[in-house]
């Protein structure tokens, strides 16, 4: 089952909070992603039912974007980003620990760090952005395979 990008924002936030950390909209956006590219490698199945899209500084999940734009910079003082009735709040438990697991190992990252891990040549969005196009889809299989990858190679993103 895949969720709501929103939903599993909320679910880093609340991971976030228990830690004693603040996320900014960027840091959430790239931690999301993250779990999402986690999730695609350990169960091959998706996280996420929203679109990730190429977009010039990294991934994004528009919707997730859209909800969060108007924190700019700042610190998501919210505890959860509003779901609307469209969102799933039945987040599974394997689910949970793995945002939770991700939130643990980079959510100490800045947003810019994030950003460049999640960009660098060779990655998901390094194969499909194109400057100057908008709304690029990043194929799962794409995100997946480069989990995979990092998995087997056994080298995670580093700062």
């Amino acid at each position: 089952m895949s969720y709501d990008a929103i939903a599993i924002a909320n679910v880093a936030l609340a991971s976030a909070k228990r830690r004693e950390l603040s996320l900014t909209p960027l840091q959430l956006m790239k931690l999301t992603y993250i779990a999402h590219g986690f999730y695609l490698q350990k169960y091959s199945k998706e996280l996420l039912s929203d679109d990730v899209q190429a977009w010039q500084y990294g991934p994004v999940v528009p919707r997730l974007y859209h909800a969060t734009k108007h924190y700019g910079r700042n610190p998501i003082r919210d505890e959860r980003i509003p779901e609307g009735i469209f969102v799933n709040r039945n987040v599974s438990e394997d689910a949970k620990a793995l945002v939770d697991a991700v939130v643990s190992a980079y959510g100490n990252l800045s947003g810019p760090a994030l950003s460049n891990l999640t960009h660098k040549p060779g990655s998901p969005w390094s194969k499909v952005w194109k400057p100057g196009v908008k709304n690029l889809k990043i194929p799962n299989s794409l995100i997946k395979s480069h989990y995979q990858d990092a998995m087997a190679k056994k080298v995670l993103y580093a700062a």
